[in-house]
């Protein structure tokens, strides 16, 4: 069966490409420039569940740590915000400004999180500010601005994969990470192939606590660009009785979490567990039921991504104004 879907996907994929690639050109034509900003890129050939998130978290986390400021700017999916920019705020809800942005502006509360469609005037007014670095989500759509790094994550094992953009795509980004799931593969010294692989830390609370579950039976639910992903890395640290999958963003209704909290019955399960870009999303009587937790995943790298950016002039040049 998917090789006959693949088949009749093919001629819509194609047009969508095309038309993809024409407005890439036509935007690259006329390029932005910021010379304030070092602008790293984060794309995909593929429609979710790559990993652009958690990158950017993993990158947002190493420019915290060495002090350097920076921004975050991105579509904003699922957000009311049709036109224009918005920066989000911690007073901001959920179902306004999106799952991601909303869980981003509580990981980094003191660096700027904008959201919208309009990019590039977001980023004008960024290079009058205090920002050294901006983490562009998704430049490919973007091709009008000037990017200073761009990261592509690769990921042939997903299903229809190159039906987003045409594959030679991935020759026009300086840095191309191949997702890894195997052990061996990934911790080759020196990497055959720069790669990345989902870690899983943990699981916490509403208090941001870490929970030791053990060998106790767990429900599990989300709604990512790939769920089986999630519940896969799951399952190699607890027992799932049950699990259930939303399609990406997806705000939980009342009966959704009405059919979690029966399972949860019916299971006899100690725990549900998420994402925390799920959490986010729970009503707050649902975040304080003790009963449910999400999961703290990140990204690895088998390489030290800050030495691939230090080759950069102008990414030295930035950071080493910072504090």
């Amino acid at each position: 069966m998917p090789a006959l879907l693949t088949v009749l996907l093919f001629p819509f994929s194609f047009i969508y490409k095309t038309i993809a690639l024409l407005d890439w050109y036509i935007k690259n034509r006329r390029r932005h420039t910021f010379p304030n900003l070092f602008v790293i890129s984060i794309d995909n050939l593929t429609f979710g569940g790559s990993g652009k998130t958690s990158l950017v978290c993993y990158i947002a986390s190493f420019l915290s740590e060495k002090q350097i400021p920076f921004a975050i700017v991105s579509r904003g999916y699922k957000s009311t915000v049709s036109k224009g920019h918005l920066a989000v705020t911690q007073n901001d809800k959920v179902k306004a400004v999106g799952d991601e942005a909303y869980m981003l502006k509580s990981l980094f509360p003191q660096s700027t999180i904008i959201i919208g469609p309009d990019r590039l005037t977001a980023l004008k007014e960024l290079n009058l500010g205090p920002a050294h670095v901006v983490i562009l989500d998704d430049g490919f759509q973007s091709a009008h601005i000037q990017k200073d790094f761009s990261i592509l994550l690769d990921t042939p094992h997903k299903p229809f994969y190159y039906y987003r953009n045409f594959r030679f795509m991935a020759k026009k980004t300086d840095l191309r990470l191949r997702f890894q799931s195997g052990e061996n593969t990934f911790s080759t010294h020196p990497p055959a192939l720069p790669s990345y692989r989902f870690l899983h830390t943990g699981l916490k609370n509403v208090k941001h606590e870490p929970v030791f579950v053990g060998s106790n039976p767990i429900i599990a639910f989300s709604a990512l660009g790939d769920n089986q992903r999630f519940y896969q890395d799951l399952k190699k640290h607890y027992y799932i009785e049950d699990f259930f999958s939303f399609p990406d963003h997806h705000f939980f209704t009342p009966s959704d979490i009405d059919t979690i909290k029966k399972a949860i019955r019916k299971t006899q399960s100690s725990y549900c567990v998420c994402t925390l870009k799920d959490f986010v999303k729970l009503p707050r009587e649902v975040q304080l039921d003790t009963t449910f937790i999400y999961a703290v995943n990140g990204i690895q790298l088998n390489f030290d991504l800050l030495s691939h950016l230090m080759v950069v002039e102008k990414f030295r040049e930035h950071t080493a104004t910072s504090p």
